[in-house]
């Protein structure tokens, strides 16, 4: 490369590289910050949303409910107790799929052909 001076176009081509693999990851991190915010607000919205339909809802037309304390503190109770399995579930699909993708890669490998017969050594069993 030197010889022949091609320094300044290989370090144009990886730099242009670099610019787009640098524009991928600063995609890639805001998707994931907004996958997270949305993932911990997630809860504090469903008790809200439920709250406010079960006030403003299509139940309060047919026959009016109030929330009194006993109801919101159940109801509360009954959502925290749902946080945790709702904050795991994306990660229990990656998870899944992740699986899936290696359970695959393995079975591909284990099927595969011997590249060469006689480099693995079969003994012949007596019948």
């Amino acid at each position: 490369i030197k010889l022949h001076a091609w320094e300044g176009y290989f370090r144009s081509k990886v730099d242009a590289r670099r610019a787009e693999e640098y524009a991928t990851l600063r995609q890639v991190t805001a998707l994931n910050c907004v996958n997270i915010f949305l993932l911990w607000i997630s809860p504090q919205l469903v008790s809200i949303s439920t709250f406010v339909v079960w006030e403003l809802g299509f139940l309060s037309l047919i026959a009016p409910r109030n929330v009194n304390a006993a109801l919101a503190f159940t109801a509360l109770a009954t959502f925290r107790q749902l946080q945790e399995p709702v904050r795991t579930f994306p990660t229990v699909i990656a998870n899944l799929a992740m699986a899936a993708v290696s359970l695959r890669r393995i079975q591909r490998f284990l099927l595969a052909e011997e590249l060469q017969a006689g480099a693995v050594f079969r003994p012949l069993l007596p019948p």
